[in-house]
């Protein structure tokens, strides 16, 4: 083998690396972290409920992770501006959680079917992270 075609082989296989390496990081880059608090600083020696919110946009699914504590797996969709994730309990209920522009995030409970409507439960202050 001459000296041009290996290096020929060595550059191609540099690009190839560096190709997957750009997917992998494209990949990484759309997902979406957000991290809620019902106080203003999330502090947790205050005792503030944090919620912590992930995005997979490939399949429009999510987490939503409670103190640490709950950890549920949800459908993600973009509802007009705002970010909405959905998921239903061991009771077959459903729970939304819902960040508008302004990083505002609501948690709403056991859609009513009585009223016709979600019941707001908690409210949060979200940050992208």
């Amino acid at each position: 083998m001459t000296r041009n075609c290996i290096v020929r082989r060595s550059l191609a296989m540099v690009v190839i690396t560096l190709a997957l390496f750009a997917g992998s990081r494209a990949a990484t880059a759309a997902e979406e972290q957000w991290r809620c608090c019902i106080g203003l600083h999330c502090n947790p020696i205050l005792n503030e409920l944090v919620a912590t919110l992930t995005v997979n946009r490939t399949n429009n699914t999510g987490t939503i992770n409670v103190d640490n504590i709950i950890v549920e797996k949800t459908a993600f969709k973009i509802d007009g501006l705002d970010r909405v994730w959905f998921w239903k309990d061991n009771h077959n209920e459903g729970h939304l959680f819902s960040i508008t522009t302004r990083r505002h995030g609501t948690y709403y409970s056991k859609w009513s079917e009585t009223e016709g409507r979600w019941k707001s439960r908690n409210s949060f202050v979200c940050k992208k992270r």
